[in-house]
């Protein structure tokens, strides 16, 4: 590194300033992948969208727990991202939707918007998938959306849910088979 330079903002050099500039110009520092580069690669890698999108879910979720916040949420209309995330290509991004959906669901103005939304056919698909965490996450959202909602009950009646849930009783994971039965 340069023993000059400019210093500190006021021109005037402060003690250690040489260590930070020779850290900041040093080759061998070499960022992690998700940091910017510079002023012209200031965004961010495509590989951290899922994991950007799926710790919003789980934002969403820890936020859910409370009546008042659901509330607000639904007048965000979170359930309608929440559906649009259930469809997204990476499987921790649809776990965690799943998972938020299903804390929201709790909320009758929730499962409302997830009906008038065509979510329960979304939600229900999960529980026929083969992958046991989408599968969980699937049954628990049957299981909260359908709580005292005859009208949910009937949508996934009608798109099969029923067998999907009896189907998922034969799968080895205790929390699969609960909710299944609790749906």
């Amino acid at each position: 590194a340069k023993k000059g330079g400019k210093g500190s903002a006021k021109g005037k050099k402060g003690k250690g300033d040489d260590d930070a500039q020779s850290v900041m110009t040093s080759r061998s520092f070499v960022p992690p992948p998700s940091v910017p580069l510079g002023k012209g690669d200031e965004k961010m890698p495509s590989h951290t969208m899922p994991e950007v999108k799926m710790h919003g879910c789980k934002a969403i979720m820890r936020s859910a727990k409370s009546e008042e916040n659901r509330k607000v949420l639904h007048d965000a209309e979170v359930e309608k991202l929440l559906i649009a995330l259930l469809g997204h290509e990476d499987e921790t991004v649809k776990v965690a939707a799943a998972e938020a959906l299903a804390v929201v669901a709790e909320s009758s103005l929730a499962q409302d918007a997830v009906l008038k939304l065509e979510g329960v056919e979304v939600i229900v698909r999960m529980v026929k998938n083969e992958g046991k965490d989408i599968k969980e996450a699937g049954t628990l959202g049957v299981a909260n959306l359908t709580s005292g909602n005859m009208n949910i009950c009937h949508e996934v009646a009608a798109h099969h849910g029923i067998e999907y849930l009896i189907g998922s009783l034969a799968v080895d994971q205790e929390r699969i088979q609960t909710n299944a039965l609790t749906a």
